[in-house]
């Protein structure tokens, strides 16, 4: 017989969407998609065919949020379209280095701008002084 186990017994149907949440920890930072938005939360596991999010926001497709954070969120697992990590600390941590990168870029170009100013000032002393220098001669 078809789908059944060596003991006779037959196996449940379980939806294959639970699969998406087998590999993430409770806790997980996680963004579950619905039809027209998606939930930014924290894992909670599923019971019940429900998939649970803990502080979770509620966001539209085009990513602005639609209302404030929830302490516990239910979504049924049959209205679930997609699911993903939903790491903010990395985005952070991504702007972060580029802040730094753009900061060290403007430091070094400050830098250079102070050195060549530095030596255009070196340099019209030299000419000044060598200006003078031939004038003291001529006399």
């Amino acid at each position: 017989m078809l789908f059944q186990s060596s003991f006779g017994v037959p196996f449940s149907s379980v939806n294959p969407i639970v699969g998406l949440f087998n590999s993430h920890p409770i806790g997980t930072r996680l963004g579950i998609g619905t039809d027209s938005s998606f939930w930014v939360g924290n894992f909670g596991g599923i019971r019940d065919c429900v998939a649970i999010l803990t502080n979770a926001q509620l966001f539209a497709n085009m990513g602005k949020p639609i209302d404030g954070i929830r302490p516990l969120v239910r979504i049924p697992i049959g209205q679930i379209t997609f699911v993903s990590l939903n790491n903010e600390r990395n985005e952070n941590n991504e702007r972060n280095e580029n802040n730094e990168r753009n900061e060290n870029n403007e430091r070094n170009e400050n830098n250079e701008r102070n050195e060549n100013n530095e030596r255009n000032e070196n340099n019209k002393r030299n000419e000044n002084n060598e200006r003078n220098e031939n004038r003291n001669n001529r006399r």
